[in-house]
């Protein structure tokens, strides 16, 4: 058994529980509920040793899904479980180097953000990289070892200020850079990008030293919540997939989704988040809303990770929703309820935490504060050194 996961101040907690241990925490718990929850906590209590005895901790993620003996899912899963320990608000980065010392990553993101392009780490010897005609920025990346009569190339085509479009193609050994521009460029080419089509996230690309057999990550795309990573292998022209990670993330299944008050005041906040309508192409408010989901993910399954900071502090946030809500009585209901429910949302999360990471009550109180307080201020971006009238 070993203590893997690093939590801000200074607590740790176990990626694997035996069964004794795991018994013992019930007892735990049931006794700091009895003794905490004046009444108001048995639900909550009651589910979470529920969770703690069925489920078990949700820390024991990633898992396989599919083909756990293939050697390719089993260095797959070293790299997810890596980015799932980190302290990174990102599963994408950092991205650490394989298990096995006969695998390299040939190519890959270079940075956390790739919005502006040219954004690609490439191992010259696995690659030739070659400038596409059309546009000197777009990229055409040609792998330098034919495997089993099929060649690799991946292509980079920069579209907007989100970023690039990354497609994965498995062509003819014999096939000319040439050959491949011009089918890929005509308007029914019968060329398809495996992985689909306008693909915002490139995959991690691997190679065996010795073999050369290429292999890829495909890790989701940015919309995407906590997105299962699947590992695809080239057979016969094609990608097969013989396995996926997961990292134990449902919409149905996550832990907001199994605590009521925590629920209720996560679908109060969007509200006063509101529908962002006339927004144009930069749609600040889906962004918001769809960093949140991602937030909300981290603090159910892995709340050490809660580490980008929110732009506002908890002072400026409270007085920019008091500003807000000035003027209307369906705004100042809102806060009046959102600010009734916060202290019963935190002892929620608090007996989850408890159960489901194994902490003691302090620690568990604690956690739960700050998660809630990063959370909260999540949701709202005002003008810094004033409150927001808007």
């Amino acid at each position: 058994m070993t203590a893997d996961y690093t939590v801000r101040n200074g607590w740790k907690t176990d990626i694997r529980l035996d069964q004794t241990h795991r018994l013992r925490t019930v007892a735990r718990i049931k006794r700091a509920c009895q003794l905490t929850q004046m009444g108001k906590m048995a639900r909550s209590c009651i589910l979470a040793m529920l969770m703690w005895t069925v489920k078990g901790p949700a820390v024991a993620r990633p898992s396989f899904v599919g083909d756990a003996r293939d050697t390719h899912c089993q260095q797959a899963l070293h790299l997810a479980k890596d980015a799932f320990r980190s302290t990174s608000g990102s599963l994408l980065w950092p991205i650490v180097k394989p298990s096995s010392p006969s695998t390299q990553i040939v190519l890959s993101q270079n940075a956390r953000d790739i919005s502006g392009g040219d954004a690609l780490d490439v191992t010259p010897s696995a690659f030739t990289t070659l400038p596409q005609a059309a546009d000197g920025r777009a990229m055409t990346y040609w792998a330098t070892h034919p495997y089993r009569n099929k060649r690799l190339v991946i292509t980079d085509q920069p579209f907007n200020w989100r970023g690039d479009w990354y497609s994965v193609y498995l062509v003819s050994a014999d096939t000319s850079p040439q050959r491949f521009a011009k089918e890929r460029d005509q308007e029914h080419s019968a060329l398809k990008p495996l992985l689909g089509d306008n693909r915002w996230n490139p995959p991690i690309v691997l190679q065996d030293v010795v073999s050369h057999e290429y292999w890829l990550i495909d890790r989701g795309e940015p919309n995407e919540v906590m997105p299962d990573w699947t590992v695809y292998l080239p057979a016969d022209g094609q990608l097969t997939m013989p396995c996926r990670i997961s990292f134990g993330y449902t919409v149905r299944q996550g832990a907001n989704e199994q605590l009521p008050a925590t629920r209720k005041l996560a679908a109060m906040l969007d509200e006063a988040l509101g529908p962002g309508t006339g927004e144009g192409t930069l749609q600040q408010t889906a962004a918001i809303r769809g960093q949140v989901a991602k937030e909300w993910a981290n603090a159910s399954l892995r709340p050490w990770a809660l580490t980008d900071e929110p732009y506002n502090s908890r002072v400026e946030v409270e007085r920019g929703l008091a500003e807000w809500a000035k003027g209307s009585v369906q705004r100042t209901n809102l806060l009046r309820h959102i600010k009734a429910l916060y202290p019963a949302a935190e002892r929620e999360l608090a007996s989850y935490y408890a159960v489901h990471f194994h902490r003691a009550v302090g620690p568990a109180r604690l956690l739960s504060h700050q998660v809630l307080d990063h959370m909260l201020r999540g949701y709202f971006v005002f003008p810094k050194g004033q409150p927001s009238s808007h």
